[in-house]
């Protein structure tokens, strides 16, 4: 066998046992042949997956033909964009790769092949491997998710970061085998991962204290118009920044029992379109399973995080970045609230079960006993509230304390009681006395490690999620009732027009920009949150031909009260409506569904107001967000041991490639490309707002009469940044409508169809709109009161040529609209931007 002294040999190999390390950690041997590419993007993303491939491939191809053309443009990829400020390096090559491995849910082994094909292109730069794609962003962004185990101690109870005996000086367990080793979990520095947010972002907005001299005209936008923030301020003179924590089980795959449990915060003064981009996205720890942790584990897996939190509330100085360069502020920083799952809620919170008698985390109703159904011995816990009834005390730190001195005074109690041997009717009579501790207790199970926290409130602080308790949970258990074939007997029942049902709601006409359009209803247990809010907020008008008038009365309420919930403008009218809606839904509840079906989920229906007060509108901080990210990430995971490594190794590569188009001098094209994986739909940093028409299409002969113009253009479609609005009659063709618009004429607004779209001889975009004749605005009556939603109008389309010529720039956003079987048109106003529109 011949040998060689290249030196390259050696290097080569080197890389290679890297390499081969790398992959044998975090890609475990997988069956490719059962590898999905799951589009991370919603169904309703109507581009293919090969689209964002052929864009690479594109950019790679103008490389490899500008490669043989000259020695130095071998080393460039040149955009087309004179704006360009420099070439595409590997650095930029690297996360697009990370962004495409995200987006697709790509294997390692995938990436591996795609970096193949670059080099075989001849792509100067190209990275060779998903090794030295990680080693290319590791160079140019420090890790900020470097993890630190720590372990339950056995004996304590409480974190140690050490294995082998516990670190508390009170405790003096030592592993002694055969014993097995104690659970252990991740946890994250904080205070690093936000000096790199706070250093590369300039979406940082800090608030001034707002005086509030007339609370009626007051509008709150975000979470930092809430009353608990705005309390903050006025206590506290420095600089200050918030967080808001959420954590929840997932599964790495569908078949898989284990549970992963990552704790995120995001910060609050980050601007709401980017505050839940994964760059700005903080990882306090991870529980990596394989079960769901018990209470005293939770407590020991946050007290971790605690500790962090508390040094981060006495303050340090972080370095800024701002548009003109960088500046060292000092800045407090306090967790002020936590968004997630009454499940999670309740390990958390250190309370028993949602199901069980004191399971609500806001407030302390007890839940009465029912059977489950007509002779079973099974029961369930209902919690309906009453007008007259003495309503219970809401939970709060006071109130946590002083039921934590009672549980520990009746423990000691019990422990005095049971140290001697007991006969059988002092047996009897501890039984009934640990039953009236509990009822002294309302559901306390021992102290909440966020108590410790100088703003956190142990009840308030947990918020209302409309995900779970709305959207999957009351309205979910609604059309439960409706439309299952156990209740076709029931006077609310709709099950016999079930198929007229889905027919209507499948005649809706939603703009393309939502993100998720229901399937029919005949898959309506099955229907993702985001369908059951569409149906919720739009296709409501479906139900009243089924539905008897006091249970579509009965929904309105809950209707009304979402959109105000997430509207995008919430004033403390809205907040009024709010309470009001919620309690005489929930009043009227049981008397219309008997109290069998009035569970725990239907009751937090009554917190939703004050959460919405205390904290601005619930689009500011609801589960969506979180979930959506971790799905993300753990679609990306394609080994079978030590997932959660793995998913620690993908969000740190996905947030380096995100922290990359923070890069001033990244070429255009790349950029452009990178942002389209990364945010979809969403936020572009890069997006312009000028009007552009596309699709030209035949003269109109009658608006080139009226404007005495017959050089006008026409066209059946146009952009003004990144969204596009088309005429009716294209529309009329295609499963998505974008001609449905809320436009302004004179300062005043009104619902219409876009008609035609056409440009005179100056280029202007002008917009012929079909307007809605007659509006009336939804409302319902509440004791008497009306209150109306100027959102949602009902009229007629008229056919007479009365038409409104518009600018393209007077088109405020578009909109949803639904034609009746008596020709009636309703138009939805979306209650906000940010989700699903």
């Amino acid at each position: 066998m011949q040998t060689t002294n290249d030196p390259n040999s050696s290097t080569n190999l080197k890389e290679c046992e890297q390499l081969n390390e790398v992959l044998s950690l975090m890609n475990e041997p997988n069956n490719f042949a059962d590898e999905f590419d799951n589009d991370v993007t919603s169904s309703s993303d109507e581009a293919p997956i090969n689209f964002d491939n052929i864009s690479l491939l594109s950019l790679i191809s103008e490389t490899a033909a500008k490669s043989c053309t000259s020695e130095h443009e071998q080393h460039t990829i040149n955009s087309s964009n004179a704006s360009s400020t420099r070439s595409i390096e590997k650095v930029d090559l690297a996360a697009a790769l990370v962004s495409l491995k995200t987006r697709h849910s790509l294997s390692a082994v995938c990436i591996n092949d795609l970096c193949s094909l670059l080099c075989l292109l001849n792509v100067h730069d190209a990275p060779r491997s998903w090794f030295h794609v990680k080693k290319a962003l590791n160079k140019s962004f420090g890790s900020t998710l470097d993890r630190t185990i720590w372990f339950v101690c056995p004996s304590c109870k409480r974190a140690s970061d050490n294995a082998f005996s516990c670190s508390s000086v009170s405790c003096d367990w030592c592993f002694a085998p055969p014993a097995s080793l104690p659970t252990y979990f991740y946890i994250f520095n904080i205070h690093e991962q936000l000096n790199s947010i706070l250093a590369i972002t300039t979406d940082v907005h800090l608030s001034q204290c707002s005086n509030r001299t007339s609370p009626l005209n007051f509008q709150m936008r975000d979470i930092i118009h809430g009353d608990q923030y705005q309390k903050l301020l006025h206590e506290q003179s420095d600089d200050i920044l918030t967080l808001t924590m959420s954590t929840d089980g997932i599964q790495p795959f569908n078949c898989s029992e284990k549970s992963i449990w990552p704790v995120t915060f995001v910060i609050n003064e980050v601007k709401r379109k980017k505050r839940f981009c994964f760059q700005n996205l903080i990882l306090g720890g991870v529980w990596p399973g394989p079960a769901k942790p018990k209470r005293f584990e939770m407590s020991a897996f946050l007290e971790t995080i605690i500790v962090q939190l508390k040094e981060l509330e006495k303050g340090y100085h972080f370095r800024c970045r701002l548009s003109a360069g960088y500046v060292t502020r000092f800045f407090k920083v306090f967790l002020i609230c936590a968004c997630m799952d009454k499940p999670a809620q309740a390990l958390v919170q250190n309370l028993p079960e949602p199901t069980a008698k004191f399971g609500c985390g806001s407030c302390e109703i007890r839940g009465y006993t029912v059977r489950s159904s007509v002779g079973s011995d099974h029961c369930i816990n209902c919690f309906p509230i009453k007008i007259s009834a003495i309503q219970p005390n809401l939970r709060s730190n006071d109130r946590h304390d002083h039921l934590v001195m009672i549980k520990e005074k009746n423990d000691a109690d019990i422990a005095k009681i049971t140290s001697r041997r007991l006969g059988r009717i002092a047996k009897r009579q501890l039984k009934q006395k640990i039953a009236e501790n509990k009822q002294s207790e309302y559901g306390i199970l021992g102290p909440c490690i966020l108590r410790q926290l100088k703003y956190f409130d142990v009840g308030f602080s947990f918020l209302s999620d409309n995900l779970h308790n709305v959207y999957h949970g009351v309205f979910r258990k609604l059309l439960n009732l409706w439309l299952k074939s156990n209740y076709k007997k029931e006077d609310w029942s709709c099950y016999y027009y079930h198929d007229e049902l889905s027919s209507m709601l499948q005649s809706f006409r939603f703009p393309s920009t939502t993100s998720r359009r229901p399937r029919s209803l005949l898959k309506f247990k099955k229907l993702k949150a985001n369908e059951l809010r569409m149906v919720l907020l739009f296709e409501f008008v479906i139900f009243k031909k089924a539905l008897h008038a006091k249970y579509y009365n009965h929904f309105l309420k809950l209707v009304f009260a979402m959109h105000f919930s997430e509207n995008r403008c919430v004033t403390a009218a809205m907040i009024g409506n709010i309470k009001s809606l919620l309690h005489e839904f929930l009043i009227e509840f049981p008397k219309l569904y008997t109290v069998r079906h009035n569970q725990q989920v239907v009751h937090s229906l009554n917190h939703i107001g004050q959460t919405v007060n205390d904290y601005g509108p619930l689009t500011s901080y609801f589960t969506f967000h979180f979930e959506n990210n971790l799905g993300m990430i753990m679609r990306t995971i394609k080994g079978t041991r030590r997932e959660e490594i793995e998913m620690i190794g993908n969000l740190k590569m996905f947030r380096s490639a995100c922290f990359h188009l923070q890069d001033s001098t990244i070429n255009d094209e790349i950029r452009s490309y990178i942002e389209k994986l990364l945010y979809g739909r969403g936020y572009y940093a890069s997006s312009t707002y000028t009007a552009k028409t596309i699709h030209s299409t035949g003269a109109v002969e009658r608006i080139s009469n009226l404007f005495s113009n017959q050089k006008l253009r026409f066209f059946s479609s146009y952009k003004i940044g990144r969204v596009r609005y088309t005429t009716v009659d294209y529309s009329n063709t295609k499963v998505v409508d974008d001609s449905a618009v809320l436009f302004q004429v004179n300062g005043e607004i009104h619902f219409g169809l876009i008609n035609s779209i056409f440009t005179d001889d100056d280029d202007e975009t002008l917009v012929e709109v079909w307007p809605l004749s007659n509006p009336k605005d939804f409302y319902i009556l509440i004791n008497g009161k009306k209150i109306d939603m100027p959102s949602i109008q009902e009229g007629k389309l008229e056919k007479n040529d009365n038409f409104y010529y518009v600018s393209a720039c007077d088109i405020i956003e578009k909109c949803v609209y639904w034609r009746n079987k008596s020709n009636d048109f309703i138009f939805f106003r979306y209650p906000n931007l940010e989700e699903s529109s």
